[in-house]
């Protein structure tokens, strides 16, 4: 009995062992996979953002986590306790280092899906006061987690990592070369170097004015994002009221968008000075401040308007002033253009002569219908002055990724916000629409000249697939009963909207089309984009230094 119960227990240990022998390396393989696993997926999560515009919200960021916590539990296969874990922390500075300066740019990518560098360079240096950081709190959160995912899975590998020689310098020097800001600099001078290419600053030219003009009153809408392109079948009748509007107007049917001019400060200065916010390569961005003037060297609608007698104002829903007294540029543009005096989101109560209920500012700003109720009673007060003016007026509402709705739009109890963004497209193009009608009313002589135009193609939403199986373009109208109707299918980009303009208002001498990059779009003279093409004019405008220093010269 005890030789039979011997036996027995030799089997069982021998099995035992044989078991562990062969689990053994299978659990090690597993658990290693484990852990690598997460740090894989923020991995594929953040290069889809930067290389495919795929974008991932707070879910992603939530999914994440479930995945990487109970791997915490798991011992690395073939680790042991090492003096040298010091010299561990020290190495990931290599990491860390590189992954700040990409932070940033990964939540603009995380919103947008794409990064446009002149944008991110000029917020970078003016700065993004009035953002509604609490809206874009989920995106920082979901950036956050993918990069400490990240890093924790790295800093738990580094005995694997320590293998292979310079394996952590080699995974910084992959993130630094990652960063879009390093790429587009270092390829922008590798280009110029490689392939010089003629700059346009030739092709810049001041407006030729004519010395006798005639000084109507002006009305410049900006309507966010809402680009021609909501026209088409997929959307609907979402645009329906702006299609209205048109049969009332001159409309400009191929204005697309060019290299910085992409955001709402750049197309206002693509529209009203005829050029990109190009900021004129990294030595001339060392020399700006948040205080710094704006395009010095450009003459803009405000100066040739002020230059006349005109008085210039800016009303918009989003919060343009603050301690440094200029959001976003906009302080800066206009006092170094005419000095418009500004309307933002503070300023509006005081127009309307009524508290704005604070539930009506989430977003970027006020909703469009207390922007455009406001905007009406100051054209009133303006019009009743009879001294001439130009008031622009900016709309938020469609800004995205979030749809926001007034309240004449929040019919049977429909929310303020909704996920759909055409919610926001059909609303905010009914405001519009109604508002040039009430002007139109109040001033039924047309004592005044109305341009209604979307400030940049959309930013990226949910939409965005749709949208971009068509060719983008931009909204361009000028009300005008002598030319209702009237299409002007000229190819074009939005700097080509300034000298229009001027000549609209017969301000530009008709033999002399040109004011900065633009060219008027009744004449019969080629704009830049008919005669370079798009993509052509796009990348030469990325790599051209020069320009950006002329427009940027001071007078």
């Amino acid at each position: 009995e005890a030789l039979r119960q011997y036996m027995t227990t030799k089997n069982t240990n021998v099995s035992l062992s044989g078991i562990k022998r062969w689990f053994g390396p299978i659990w090690s393989v597993v658990s290693g996979a484990l852990i690598l696993l997460p740090g894989l997926i923020a991995t594929f999560l953040i290069l889809r953002a930067f290389f495919r515009g795929n974008t991932a919200d707070i879910d992603f960021a939530i999914g994440l986590l479930i995945i990487f916590v109970p791997t915490l539990l798991l011992r690395l296969p073939g680790y042991r306790p090492a003096p040298r874990r010091h010299i561990r922390k020290w190495r990931m500075l290599l990491l860390i280092v590189p992954i700040v300066a990409i932070f940033p740019l990964s939540i603009v990518v995380l919103i947008f899906g794409t990064i446009d560098m002149a944008s991110y360079v000029f917020h970078l240096i003016y700065g993004t006061g009035g953002t509604p950081w609490g809206d874009l709190m989920p995106y920082i959160l979901t950036g956050a987690t993918f990069w400490a995912v990240f890093v924790a899975t790295i800093y738990r590998i580094q005995p694997w990592l320590e293998r292979i020689p310079y394996a952590t310098t080699l995974l910084g020097a992959a993130i630094i070369a990652l960063n879009p800001l390093v790429n587009e600099l270092a390829m922008g001078r590798a280009m110029v170097l490689v392939s010089p290419q003629e700059s346009l600053v030739d092709r810049f030219a001041d407006p030729v004015l004519l010395p006798e003009t005639a000084t109507p009153n002006i009305v410049i809408v900006y309507v966010e994002g809402l680009e021609r392109t909501y026209a088409e079948a997929p959307f609907g009748q979402a645009y329906a009221p702006m299609a209205q509007l048109a049969e009332q107007a001159v409309s400009f049917t191929d204005v697309s968008q060019m290299t910085a001019t992409g955001w709402s400060l750049a197309g206002t200065t693509a529209t009203q000075c005829g050029t990109p916010l190009l900021l004129g390569g990294a030595t001339r961005i060392q020399d700006i401040d948040t205080d710094a003037r704006i395009l010095p060297g450009v003459t803009c609608l405000s100066d040739i308007a002020t230059a006349k007698g005109y008085d210039i104002w800016y009303l918009s829903g989003t919060e343009l002033l603050g301690e440094s007294e200029s959001y976003y540029g906009y302080g800066n543009f206009f006092k170094t253009h005419g000095g418009a005096q500004i309307i933002d989101r503070a300023g509006l109560a005081d127009i309307l002569g009524t508290d704005i209920p604070e539930d009506e500012a989430q977003g970027w700003g006020f909703r469009d219908q207390t922007v455009l109720e406001s905007a009406l009673a100051k054209f009133r007060q303006l019009h009743a002055a009879q001294e001439p003016f130009v008031l622009n007026v900016a709309t938020m509402d469609t800004h995205g990724p979030q749809a926001f709705m007034s309240p004449a739009c929040r019919t049977n109890g429909c929310p303020m916000s909704s996920d759909n963004l055409l919610d926001a497209v059909t609303c905010s193009s009914t405001l519009v629409a109604d508002f040039v009608s009430e002007i139109r009313a109040l001033d039924p002589a047309g004592g005044y000249r109305n341009d209604v135009k979307s400030a940049h193609l959309a930013h990226l939403t949910h939409l965005n697939d749709t949208l971009e199986r068509f060719d983008r373009r931009n909204t361009v109208m000028f009300l005008d009963e002598t030319r209702a109707g009237e299409i002007v299918d000229a190819p074009g980009t939005m700097v080509d909207v300034f000298p229009t303009l001027l000549d609209w208002l017969d301000w530009l001498d008709p033999d002399v089309p040109d004011a900065g990059l633009g060219v008027s779009l009744f004449a019969d003279k080629p704009s830049l984009r008919a005669e370079l093409g798009e993509d052509d004019l796009n990348e030469r405008l990325k790599l051209d230094v020069e320009l950006g220093r002329h427009i940027w010269r001071q007078e």
